[in-house]
């Protein structure tokens, strides 16, 4: 399958045309104090590659908010203050993050939220903005997967049999969507 400016798919990823396969991926996962990219901060970020359906290394990082964490978000996620009391700032770990996502198109499960707080970090350290496609695992899975009710990650990945093995947790939720990812590929290719 490739993906050109008319079809569904290709609104997913932008203007790319190459074929699925053939992409290579950042799959990434972030928690956060909130919900507004614009006041609230990251608490957790993980990266995984996936090229030619292999998925790679999970890269990972507990970030310190340099505030405190919300009952509710420590709540859902499990992640509270003391946690990332001694972790570094998103300034230490910018570099590595960056690096990683570098030559990949990003990928998220409702790929907005967390394209919209990274963005929001890297602007706050005056650096230059991400550039690149995304590719939604939300979006996808709504065009291949159009009878399943709800598309949230829990729901597709019980459909499709995956996995997760912490639930809320960026590194869980984006070996997941990972996983998820290589499916809805192998399904568009078919």
């Amino acid at each position: 399958m490739r993906l050109g400016g008319g079809s569904s798919l290709s609104r997913c990823v932008g203007e790319a045309d190459a074929k699925l396969q053939d992409l290579r991926y950042a799959v990434v996962d972030v928690e956060t104090t909130g919900v507004g990219a614009e006041v609230d901060r990251v608490i957790e970020v993980a990266v995984v590659p996936v090229v030619q359906g292999t998925i790679g290394d999970l890269h990972h990082w507990l970030v310190n908010p340099g505030r405190r964490i919300p009952p509710v978000v420590t709540r859902l996620t499990g992640i509270d203050s003391g946690m990332v009391r001694s972790a570094p700032r998103f300034a230490k770990v910018a570099g590595a993050v960056r690096r990683v996502l570098g030559g990949h198109l990003f990928v998220a499960h409702n790929a907005g939220f967390d394209w919209n707080f990274l963005q929001a970090e890297f602007a706050r350290l005056g650096g230059p903005p991400m550039v690149g496609h995304r590719l939604c695992t939300v979006r996808l899975a709504r065009v291949l997967l159009p009878r399943l009710r709800r598309h949230s990650l829990d729901h597709i990945s019980a459909y499709l049999g995956i996995e997760n093995p912490a639930r809320h947790r960026a590194w869980g939720d984006a070996l997941a969507t990972a996983r998820v990812l290589v499916r809805l590929v192998e399904m568009a290719q078919s």
